[in-house]
Parts: C-alpha cells; sequence; structure tokens
C-alpha cells in the first residue's frame, strides 16, 4: 500500500506556465486558421463580383452587336429591285450616330412587313444621368425622351458607351450604284457601384451585315 501511495504522489501535471503556452499556442493557429478563412471567403466574394460585372457587360455587348449587325435588313429587297430598273430605296437602310458618339439608332425589317414601324426601330445610348446603358422605345430620337435603361442603376456604373464610324468612303461601281460599306466600333466600360475597384472594358468592332445602295 505504501508503494502505490508512494507512486501516485509521484505523478506530475502540467504547470500553470504550460497550460498557458499550450492555450497561446492554439490561439494562434485559430486566429491564422481564421485569418485565412477570412481571406478565401474575401477573394470568393470578389471573384463573384468580377463574374458578375464580366456577365452583365458582355450580355448588353452582344445585344447591341447582334442588333446593329443586322441593320438595314429589308425583306422586301430582292423583290424590289427586280420589279424597278433603278436601285429601290431601302427603308431600313439610315444608320444615325450623335455628334457625341455615345448614341446609335438604326432599324431592320424584324417582323418582316417591309414597313418601318416602331416595332422595328432599335438603338442604344448612354444614359448620364443614371449613369445607364438605354434602349430605345417607339422610335424615339437620339435626344428624344422615352428610352428604357438596359442595365441596373443601382448595381452597376456604366462610365462608358461610344459609337465609333469606321465605315470606308463608298465605292462607286461605275454602274450608276454607289455602295456603302458600314463599320463601327462599340466601346463599353462600367464598374460596380459597391466596389469601383472592380471594372471592365469591353471593345469590338461590328460589321452591318447588309450594306446602303443609292
Amino acid at each position: 500500500m505504501l508503494t502505490r501511495f508512494r507512486a501516485m504522489g509521484s505523478q506530475k501535471g502540467s504547470s500553470l506556465v504550460e497550460l498557458m503556452v499550450s492555450s497561446t499556442l492554439g490561439m494562434i493557429v485559430m486566429g491564422g486558421a481564421l485569418a485565412m478563412m477570412s481571406s478565401i471567403l474575401k477573394a470568393n466574394n470578389t471573384t463573384s463580383q468580377i463574374n458578375y460585372l464580366n456577365s452583365e457587360l458582355n450580355v448588353v455587348m452582344t445585344m447591341i452587336t447582334r442588333d446593329l449587325r443586322r441593320a438595314g435588313y429589308w425583306s422586301g429587297a430582292i423583290s424590289n429591285l427586280i420589279n424597278n430598273t433603278t436601285v429601290p430605296a431601302n427603308p431600313f437602310a439610315q444608320i444615325t450616330v450623335s455628334t457625341d458618339s455615345t448614341c446609335i439608332v438604326f432599324s431592320y425589317d424584324a417582323d418582316k412587313s417591309g414597313t418601318l414601324t416602331n416595332a422595328n426601330q432599335f438603338g442604344y445610348r448612354l444614359d448620364t444621368s443614371d449613369n445607364a446603358v438605354e434602349v430605345r422605345q417607339a422610335g424615339a430620337g437620339c435626344s428624344d425622351s422615352g428610352w428604357q435603361n438596359l442595365t441596373d442603376e443601382s448595381a452597376l456604373n456604366i462610365t462608358n458607351l461610344q459609337f465609333d464610324d469606321l465605315s470606308p468612303p463608298a465605292l462607286n461601281t461605275g454602274s450608276g450604284i454607289t455602295v456603302q460599306i458600314r463599320k463601327y466600333r462599340i466601346t463599353l466600360e462600367g464598374q460596380l457601384n459597391s466596389d469601383s475597384q472592380i471594372s471592365k472594358k469591353l471593345e469590338t468592332i461590328v460589321k452591318v451585315k447588309n450594306n446602303q445602295y443609292f
């Protein structure tokens, strides 16, 4: 029995200093893990924001590009050409860019009616008051009201939308017909309202499929 008590009495536990050191090391490890987790979450959030901005701007650019490329399409072009000795006037041929290059309006025979109705008139412009891209409504001109926001001004700040006319000089075919090839450079820039450091610039050149004849 005495031997047993002596053995038990000789056992030693952790000292206060050892406990404090262990606790401190544990806190350091936990703090590092929390900092790493916070950094990962922040990086993931930034990536999500970048992806959102890229997606929104790409959708807008695709829409503008698709519409502008179709400008001048006229479902009755061939039949009118056959029935006339001269080049018939295409009611959808006109493309107009504003003097400050922030607006473009055009038309194409979307419903194949052959008539220049409001439904066949399209356009895009920069709204500097809302910092948004607007889409044309009811055949409105560049300086008219009644346009509708295409981008969400509460989330995105569109800083630039520009249309530059890169069309070459009109070509005289020598048969009394002049051909105008139309080409435009579109520049679109935007940033997040929540973080202006997250920004994106897109630029593309569009060749209109339908040449203008006169």
